[in-house]
Order: C-alpha cells, then sequence, then structure tokens
C-alpha cells in the first residue's frame, strides 16, 4: 500500500502538511478538494492523482502550474514510492512525497525496478520506431567488434588505481517551523477570514477577539446573514480546527426581531392591498412600521426595508 505526503511550503497554509490515502487525490479551491487550497486565484482542481497498484499517475495538471523533482530530472507521468516532487503556482509551493508502507527488501527492490523499467521504456518510446532499430544495430555492431577484437588480440591485465569512494554529505533539512509559529500563523488567517466575511456580508455589528490560539466572534445579524455565518464557521474549523479554537455568539439584529415579531391578522387585497396586525394596526404599501418601510403587499409575502431587504411569508 501507498501513501501521499503533501506539505505547503508557501501560501496561507505554508507549514501544513496532509498525509492521504485515497485512490483519486485532488489539490485545488474546490471545497470537495482532499487538499483545501483557500489562496486568492488557486483554480478548482490544481492537481489530481490517481493510485495504480504501486504507482501513482498524474491524471490532471493545471496550465500554469509546474511539477519538477528534487534532482531537477523530467518529471513522467508516473510516480513511484520514495519519490519526491515540487509543484509550483505562482506564489504557491507544495512538496508531494510518494511513501510505500512496506519497508521490506523485496518491496524496496520491486519500487526501483519498476522505477528503472518504466524510464527504459519511456525513453524507447520516445525514440520512435526507426531510431530504435537503429539503436538494435549499433549495439549489436559494438559487441561484434568487441568480440573479434577481444577474441583475437587477448585480454590484457592492468591493474588500475582504486580512488576511495567519497562519502555523500548528508543534506541539511530545514527544520519544520516551531508549533507555536504555526498556530499563529493559522489565528492570523482565521482573524483575516472573519472580517473579510463581515465586510462581504454588510455585517456592522460584528466583532473577533484573539487570545492566543483561540478566536471568539460576537456577531448581530439577520437571518440570511446568520446561516451563511453558520456556513463560514463550517468551512473554517475544516481548514483550521486543527490549530485554531473557534468560539462563536451570535444574536440577531434588532430589526430582524421586529420582522420576527409582526403577527398579521388578516390581509386585504385589491387596488391599495394593506395587512391588519393583531394589535388592529393597518399597514399599506409605503407606510412605515418601527423604522421599517413597508415596499410590497401580495398574496404570499410581505417587502419591508431597513438597513437591510426582509421578507415575512405568509
Amino acid at each position: 500500500m501507498i501513501y501521499t505526503i503533501v506539505k505547503a511550503k508557501s501560501g496561507l497554509h505554508a507549514g501544513a502538511t496532509w498525509r492521504l490515502d485515497k485512490s483519486l487525490l485532488t489539490m485545488g479551491a474546490s471545497s470537495k478538494a482532499d487538499v483545501f487550497l483557500c489562496d486568492p486565484e488557486v483554480p478548482d482542481v490544481l492537481l489530481a492523482l490517481r493510485k495504480m497498484g504501486r504507482r501513482v499517475r498524474i491524471d490532471t495538471l493545471h496550465a500554469d502550474a509546474r511539477l519538477k523533482s528534487a534532482d531537477d530530472r523530467e518529471i513522467n507521468e508516473v510516480l513511484f514510492p520514495s519519490q519526491v516532487i515540487s509543484l509550483d503556482y505562482r506564489h504557491i509551493q507544495l512538496e508531494i512525497q510518494i511513501h510505500s508502507a512496506s519497508h521490506s527488501l523485496a518491496a524496496a527492490f520491486g519500487d526501483s525496478f519498476g522505477t528503472f523499467f518504466y524510464g527504459i521504456v519511456a525513453a524507447l518510446r520516445s525514440l520512435g520506431a526507426k531510431a530504435f532499430v537503429a539503436l538494435l544495430f549499433l549495439i549489436g555492431f559494438i559487441m561484434t567488434v568487441m568480440i573479434v577484437f577481444f577474441g583475437t588480440a587477448g585480454v590484457v591485465k592492468s591493474e588500475a588505481k582504486v580512488n576511495p569512494v567519497q562519502p555523500i554529505p548528508r543534506t541539511i533539512l530545514r527544520d519544520p517551523p516551531p508549533v507555536a509559529l504555526l498556530e499563529k500563523h493559522m489565528v492570523n488567517s482565521v482573524d483575516r477570514e472573519l472580517r473579510e466575511f463581515a465586510r462581504r456580508s454588510g455585517s456592522v455589528n460584528f466583532k473577533v477577539d484573539v487570545d492566543g490560539d483561540t478566536v471568539t466572534v460576537d456577531a448581530q445579524l439577520n437571518r440570511i446573514q446568520g446561516q451563511e455565518f453558520e456556513r463560514e464557521l463550517i468551512r473554517l474549523g475544516r481548514d483550521y480546527g486543527n490549530y485554531v479554537s473557534l468560539v462563536a455568539r451570535m444574536d440577531f439584529t434588532e430589526e430582524q426581531k421586529l420582522v420576527d415579531g409582526i403577527e398579521i391578522e388578516r390581509m386585504v387585497l385589491g387596488a391599495r392591498p394593506s395587512i391588519i396586525l393583531r394589535d388592529g394596526m393597518r399597514l399599506y404599501p409605503g407606510g412605515v412600521f418601527n423604522g421599517l418601510t413597508v415596499v410590497s403587499i401580495d398574496s404570499q409575502k410581505v417587502v419591508l426595508k431597513g438597513s437591510h431587504t426582509y421578507e415575512v411569508v405568509l
């Protein structure tokens, strides 16, 4: 069994790590992506990888994204265990590692042989039929010359100086960012996204406080804003829940409470429609009720206008 480890090197999710074991793995801005990237201008599907036995095939790659290996070798469409590649897309860089859950010698030999054999097949496929035949002819000619030469002249035995093998220097890896620094980065991201939500939804009474790894929200919203806020909290919990504690307290605005408190006893339709409330008050289109303007009245709903537009369904 093989699995994939994705590490974010730069972007909003820098320092984050995903360990995934799925037959189809997707990365992008889609809410259904396995690796969700909320950076601006990220496509819904940036990269898709499909597992095929002990191999991983590159299923989809965005036109502006680039893949490269650690040793700058060409990336084929198939990846094997122990292979490490980098995905670059604008300011985002992801490190993708293919790992094998089996660490036996037989599995390691099989993976190495599969990588070598696939490289040979890919090279032969790129040569074409005529070039492949020419290569076979050249190899046969060289082998014939060597057999004739060594068969007639003999082999001259000589000593060669053996150069000691130089040890390969150990690669110095950059230490992962401290947990406190990563949590601070995630907390700042949550704070920024909540304030952006308040601006986007037109929420006035929306307060965000940060204390360590805890983000507290106190908000007064209307019913529509409250539904959008619930969806935003679910998304933030999915993306940052491992690092940030999110506490939210929400209450309806005074306008929403006024709208919810309207009790209609009956309706009069015709040239000049109106509604009669339980307390006997009659409202016409264009009239004002506790600071809310009555926009329209029909057989299905009453529309009122304040700082926002409200509908009372009949």
